[in-house]
């Protein structure tokens, strides 16, 4: 096994199961730092997180990401920003 390959470890773990696990806890709202859903689409996973957390009506922080040396970042960071709520 390579020290950094995460496949015995990975598993889907879904708000139902963070909801489960945290119910003896007085958590007010979870947050995500980013899970490397998919490498190639940053926003990918910022836009899963944005339709949980509508769908729940529950209040969520993103630490999101974006590469910074390709030329697109600029954008890919433009498409972060937009799911800043208030």
């Amino acid at each position: 096994m390579v020290a950094h390959d995460k496949t015995t470890i990975r598993r889907d773990y879904l708000l139902k199961d963070y909801l489960v696990d945290a119910a003896p806890h007085h958590v007010v709202g979870p947050f995500d730092v980013e899970a490397m859903r998919d490498a190639a689409d940053f926003t990918g996973e910022t836009v899963w997180l944005s339709g949980i957390c509508a769908a729940l009506s529950i209040p969520m922080v993103f630490v999101a990401q974006a590469k910074l040396d390709p030329p697109e970042v600029e954008g890919v960071l433009a498409q972060q920003a937009s799911f800043i709520r208030s």
